[in-house]
């Protein structure tokens, strides 16, 4: 079941150096915020950031881009899918590395946040 947009994404492009507010892969109901370093519209093969998984595929399309995000306090870039995408940061999000948004039961069907992001090295 995919992730439902929530009242604050939308279905905007985003751009490379574009900063937003995204939720990460890590189940959790929190957000991070971070920076676009490449939009993949293509099958991708990129070395992943798991050792025990190796090379990977991304699976883009022009339809359904995916988004190499930079995590602003970890360093660390992952591909995510639109929805992922909450929307764009403010300055006070990209100075501080923080957003305040966070999943609940209006926007998310999930009991875990989205895990459709593949970490890249």
């Amino acid at each position: 079941m995919p992730f439902k947009l929530s009242k604050k994404e939308t279905n905007e492009d985003y751009e490379e150096g574009e900063n937003v507010v995204y939720i990460p892969i890590d189940k959790t109901p929190r957000s991070a915020v971070g920076t676009i370093e490449e939009v993949l519209t293509g099958e991708t093969p990129v070395q992943s950031a798991t050792s025990r998984t190796g090379e990977v595929t991304i699976h883009a399309s022009e339809d359904e881009p995916r988004y190499v995000i930079r995590n602003l306090k970890t360093g660390k870039s992952t591909a995510y899918k639109r929805y992922n995408i909450m929307g764009e940061a403010s300055q006070d999000e990209v100075e501080t590395g923080h957003s305040d948004f966070s999943l609940d039961q209006d926007t998310s069907p999930h009991a875990e946040g989205p895990h459709h992001g593949v970490p890249i090295q």
